[in-house]
């Protein structure tokens, strides 16, 4: 049939608490407060370190960035000269 229950919950300011609905030992339900988290003891100082993100330095020696972006286009530059040469040749 119906069953009820009720309980003072404590919920203290900066933290973060479940309601658990439970079978009570024998019959009928019971409540339980679980404290999921708690506000630091002490404020912190300064940011939090998030991490770079996209702007995180990469791995490696940044100054040679650029001479891959060099060998790749005279890659594709030399791929381009090859490749019209081969038509001109065949036409």
């Amino acid at each position: 049939s119906t069953l009820a229950a009720s309980a003072k919950v404590p919920v203290k300011s900066g933290s973060v608490s479940s309601v658990v609905l439970l079978d009570a030992k024998g019959q009928g339900i019971t409540l339980r407060t679980l404290t999921d988290a708690a506000g630091a003891a002490q404020t912190p100082i300064g940011s939090v370190p998030a991490g770079g993100g996209g702007t995180a330095p990469r791995p490696g020696h940044p100054d040679l960035a650029w001479l891959w972006a060099v060998g790749a286009g005279v890659l594709a530059a030399g791929g381009a000269l090859a490749f019209g040469r081969r038509r001109a040749t065949a036409a």
